[in-house]
């Protein structure tokens, strides 16, 4: 693979991982049955799909966007030892987006598989 194909190909993954990301992370907090911390997240996104890690940081920029819009809050609880622990619980804003992602992700996965898939295969 060449340089230019090489930095085109990472420029590509890169746009994709955005989006697919946040619909994980979205996705993970709408089947949890309670709230969870920042690195719960980053476990249960990469023990669900086995689509590959995120880096905490990403994560939880990923759920401060989240807040900002309306689709998580925030409960911070107190530890036994060390400073509080941030939870994060899906509003029903969030189930709405989320429901929407998942048609839109559904729509794209669609086009692109028709035209990477042969006729008849």
């Amino acid at each position: 693979m060449t340089e230019t194909t090489d930095g085109a190909r990472r420029k590509f993954r890169r746009e994709i991982q955005s989006g697919a990301n946040a619909l994980r992370v979205l996705a993970v907090l709408a089947s949890s049955d309670h709230s969870l911390y920042g690195i719960e997240v980053v476990r249960l996104v990469e023990g669900a799909d086995g689509a590959g890690a995120i880096e905490e940081g990403t994560i939880y920029h990923i759920l401060r966007s989240f807040f900002e819009q309306g689709l998580v809050m925030v409960q911070t609880r107190p530890t036994g030892n060390g400073p509080p622990r941030k939870y994060y619980v899906i509003t029903s804003a969030g189930r709405e987006a989320l429901s929407g992602w998942i048609d839109d992700w559904t729509q794209v996965r669609e086009a692109v598989d028709s035209i990477l898939t042969p006729p008849g295969a």
